[in-house]
């Protein structure tokens, strides 16, 4: 079971979602609910768009990230905005769903990232 605190930011703001690979920002988007609705996933009428991230966000993000033993091939981390302050939601090292259309070059830097770890 996963429990998160109830972000009410999420309702009219959305909740980010900043992919990165190998410790390296690659691309965001940015999660809606549907008008009357929390949740932000597809299957409950959720939109998600490729966004550029605020500067602060992505410096939270790192901080995050630099608590986080590694290596690790990629990381998700999931927010919203609270108070003008990213609170982190969830931070995803085993997601599928990396959300690689968000970004033209993205699949690209994850293979990148993959090939860097070959032997």
């Amino acid at each position: 079971m996963l429990l998160q605190r109830f972000v009410e930011a999420i309702q009219t703001e959305g909740e980010w979602s900043l992919v990165h690979f190998q410790g390296r920002f690659s691309h965001a988007v940015l999660k809606t609910p549907k008008a009357g609705e929390f949740r932000v996933q597809n299957h409950h009428g959720g939109h998600a768009r490729s966004q550029r991230p605020p500067v602060a966000m992505l410096a939270a993000a790192q901080r995050i990230l630099a608590a986080v033993e590694g290596p690790w091939l990629y990381a998700r981390v999931d927010g919203g905005v609270v108070d003008g302050a990213f609170v982190l939601m969830e931070l995803e090292l085993l997601e599928p769903a990396l959300e690689l259309w968000a970004d033209p070059d993205a699949p690209l830097r994850f293979a990148e990232a993959i090939i860097d770890r070959l032997p």
